[in-house]
């Protein structure tokens, strides 16, 4: 019996010992990584989605993929979770999704990227170079540059124009913007897109506008701008990296035929004009007459344009103010305005003429000088009842809060006069009052001085409380009244008893 049951317990021993090794067989066998991408063999450029799996419960563990680093780069990682319930025997798997570019051509094998103590089933990923487009046919991803004009002029206004043309979706992108050495530019359009057929195909076009301005004679080449975005196109996602052609152009200096001593406008057109404000019928020596003369150039930033004003003459002065300033950006360039407000005061009665205003320019369309000139203007002055003051800031440009009406203007001669009838008079107010001070002062010294003593009787108090303490309240008020009688206060006589 005894035999029996040991036989039976070394039975069950055996049997348990069997299933422990059997479980943990069945654990070591399935926990394991797999890896497999969606394309075995891509070009370059192209992204590529590699895929890592864990068919055991990873209890928060991280996936070490710094393997991959060195010949990929990593765009981003995502990871899922899954339970699953078979024939109620459980199941957990975690998958990693990683989306990743090659850094360059070649073969590779991915054997490296482990989870704890797991590494994962190597696999190899092959990167061919980006094919060429057939002969005739138009690449799916391309740009372009071009300019206004090969030739310009120094300070003269160069249009460069960037587009990029792409099939698919675009889902993320950046770009460099081009330069040019010794030169201003000035960004006229940021970014707009429309669709363009080409070869039968639809392109989304993304297209750039600058306007460059050089300040420098001489060679020169735009630093080639690039693309480098993330395309969707046939299903995958490719890295597109474009760069735009090499555009070089020439400065001239300016032309030795152009007007010394004039403000240099290379410009597609110009437009000139002085507007007058409304003035009196009659315009007298010392009125204001208001204009302001417009300059507006098509081809320049405003700050390339100078303030006009009217050259003073002998029988009139010229007050400029401050320019206004303001710019429009067309489809083909910049339009810029200046306006130069100005004060006009006659100096002298008679005729006025203000004399006519020639502003030159280079025709950069027809390469030409080219003038465009202002009229003259004739005006009548008539004599002012007062002497006018031609170094005297015209009213117009006084501030408001000290601005006079003509009508009370006082010429520098009459303040004069005035000033002389009225300084003797105060010099001589103030020396007889002196004067008669110190005679004032002599006689207060000679008279004798008086002291009025007034004397009083004074009984001391002590008296007055040793005989009145006593005395009932009539008694008091009689000695009082008594007392006051003698002294000599009158006034109180009338006391009722």
């Amino acid at each position: 019996m005894v035999m029996q049951i040991r036989f039976q317990s070394s039975s069950l021993l055996i049997l348990f010992v069997f299933s422990v090794l059997f479980l943990f067989a069945g654990w070591a066998q399935a926990k394991s990584l797999k890896a497999f991408t969606d394309r075995d063999s891509v070009e370059y450029g192209d992204v590529i989605t590699l895929v890592i799996e864990a068919d055991f419960q990873t209890l928060g563990h991280g996936l070490d993929y710094e393997s991959l680093n060195k010949d990929f780069e990593v765009l981003n990682r995502q990871r899922s979770n899954f339970y699953e319930v078979i024939n109620g025997v459980q199941s957990a798997r975690t998958r990693w999704t990683l989306r990743m570019l090659a850094n360059q051509p070649g073969e590779y094998t991915i054997d490296q990227i482990r989870l704890d103590d797991v590494l994962v089933d190597p696999i190899t990923i092959k990167v061919a170079q980006q094919a060429a487009p057939a002969p005739g046919k138009t690449p799916d991803f391309f740009m372009m540059a071009e300019v206004s004009d090969k030739q310009a002029y120094v300070q003269q206004e160069v249009l460069y124009r960037l587009r990029f043309y792409y099939l698919g979706r675009l889902v993320s992108g950046n770009i460099r913007p081009p330069e040019l050495e010794q030169s201003m530019v000035h960004t006229l359009k940021e970014e707009s897109n429309y669709s363009k057929q080409i070869d039968g195909k639809y392109y989304t076009v993304f297209e750039w506008l600058y306007a460059f301005y050089p300040q420098a004679s001489g060679d020169f080449e735009f630093l080639t701008p690039n693309f480098e975005g993330l395309i969707q196109y046939n299903g995958r996602q490719k890295l597109v990296t474009e760069k735009a052609n090499s555009v070089t152009i020439k400065v001239k200096p300016i032309p030795a035929d152009y007007p010394k001593n004039e403000p240099w406008l290379p410009a597609k057109s110009v437009l000139l004009k002085q507007l007058w404000k409304p003035t009196p019928s009659t315009i007298k020596v010392g009125d204001s007459l208001d204009s302001n003369i417009v300059l507006q150039v098509f081809g320049m930033r405003s700050n390339q344009l100078p303030q006009l004003n009217t050259l003073g003459g002998e029988n009139f002065k010229v007050y400029a103010q401050p320019a206004v300033t303001e710019e429009e950006i067309l489809r083909d360039g910049m339009v810029s305005r200046i306006e130069s407000p100005e004060v006009i005061v006659p100096t002298k009665a008679g005729e006025l003429i203000i004399p006519e205003r020639t502003v030159y320019w280079w025709n950069v369309v027809n390469d030409r000088l080219e003038s465009i000139a202002l009229p003259p203007r004739r005006f009548e002055i008539a004599a002012s009842n007062v002497a006018a003051n031609t170094t005297q800031v015209p009213q117009a440009m006084v501030p408001n809060a000290l601005a006079l009406p003509n009508s009370a203007a006082t010429s520098n001669d009459e303040r004069s006069d005035l000033a002389w009838l009225i300084w003797p008079l105060v010099t001589t107010f103030f020396a007889i009052a002196w004067v008669i001070t110190l005679i004032m002062w002599w006689l207060a010294r000679k008279s004798p001085t008086k002291v009025v003593e007034v004397m009083t009787e004074e009984t001391p108090v002590s008296q007055w409380n040793a005989q009145w303490q006593h005395d009932p309240a009539s008694e008091l008020y009689r000695r009082v009244r008594s007392h006051i009688s003698q002294l000599g206060y009158e006034g109180f006589k009338e006391l009722p008893e």
